[in-house]
């Protein structure tokens, strides 16, 4: 009798108790099969598509309802400029010669000494 009980336990030679984490494991990769791989990343790309497409229809619809303006400034007509003033006058001042000591320390490479007097001083210069 009681090889008859356990014989009827088992299926196809297999024991109940031994099934199942056989099931468990075949289950374990048909899940694998689902989310991994080719699948996976077509899902991702899916998944990515809708939230760009989401996200560019709340732009569209924030730049609908609140335009954007051009520049900060609440003024529509520029600020009236004052006109440009007149060209300066072309001052010359009278050019002498400098003394030979600094023409031969301070302008080199055959550069002309000349010094100009404004006021009470004199001004050394070289070109």
């Amino acid at each position: 009798m009681k090889i008859s009980s356990t014989m009827s336990k088992q299926t196809n030679g297999v024991s109940s108790f031994a099934a199942y984490p056989a099931t468990r494991v075949i289950g374990f990769y048909k899940f694998l099969a689902r989310h991994s791989g080719r699948r996976r990343i077509d899902f991702m790309i899916q998944q990515f598509s809708k939230t760009l497409v989401y996200c560019a229809m709340i732009f569209i619809s924030l730049n609908f309802y609140f335009p954007m303006t051009d520049a900060c400034s609440s003024r529509t007509t520029p600020k009236p400029r004052p006109p440009s003033p007149t060209n300066r006058p072309n001052i010359t001042f009278h050019t002498y010669k400098c003394p030979p000591a600094y023409a031969a320390w301070y302008c080199l490479n055959d550069a002309t000494c000349f010094t100009v007097k404004i006021g009470d001083s004199l001004l050394y210069n070289c070109e």
